[in-house]
């Protein structure tokens, strides 16, 4: 096992002193990062600015209200109208 680990220690000293490892170790993938990166940008566009929560208040408390309130400065609330009921 010894042997097996001086072995790799010399391989991978001899790969770290090679100017091209170190294209295809660094170089490469902040390229590939960078153009996929690019590519994203028209999925990024499509996602919308807003998340739709559907809120259905059967407390109908000031707290309640309150907490609808502050989740509509960061969300779209929809309010859900009663549904029949044991369906959720």
């Amino acid at each position: 096992m010894r042997k097996t680990w001086i072995v790799a220690w010399n391989d991978l000293q001899m790969v770290l002193r090679s100017k091209s490892y170190w294209l295809l170790l660094l170089a490469l993938p902040a390229l590939a990062i960078y153009l996929i990166g690019l590519g994203a940008q028209g999925i990024a566009r499509a996602v919308p600015d807003s998340i739709r929560l559907d809120v259905w208040d059967q407390d109908n408390s000031p707290a309640s209200a309150a907490l609808i309130a502050a989740l509509a400065d960061a969300l779209r609330i929809c309010p859900l109208n009663h549904p029949a009921p044991g369906v959720f």
